[in-house]
């Protein structure tokens, strides 16, 4: 009679869920965004965090007809840095304000050559 009893205790005890406190917030994180840049964010405060990112993109075309051929190429690269002011948290969701500065650094090169056609 013991044993039931105390297996009956046993699963109580067990079948009862406890919240997990052993995490701590993580104070930073990796933020991958669109179209195409990777940053930090940083949790200042529990109101207020850091975001700089940066961005890199290349590209290259080239074309030709008959009369003409044309190629291109270019290149960006810039960062931003926002500010996230935070305005409610309930539950896991919190809603924000953000300030953001960014600056990007562009260039393009090409060339083009084109050809006469002489009557025949």
């Amino acid at each position: 009679m013991r044993t039931v009893r105390l297996a009956a205790a046993l699963a109580v005890a067990l079948g009862i869920p406890v919240a997990a406190g052993a995490q701590d917030t993580p104070k930073t994180g990796v933020v991958i965004a669109y179209p195409s840049a990777v940053g930090i964010l940083w949790h200042a405060s529990d109101k207020v965090a850091i975001r700089p990112e940066f961005n890199f993109a290349g590209s290259s075309s080239s074309s030709s007809g008959p009369q003409f051929s044309t190629d291109s190429s270019g290149w960006s690269f810039g960062f931003g840095l926002s500010a996230l002011f935070y305005l409610h948290n309930e539950d896991s969701l919190r809603t924000y304000i953000t300030p953001r500065f960014t600056w990007t650094h562009s260039s393009t090169s090409g060339t083009s050559s084109s050809g006469t056609m002489s009557p025949g």
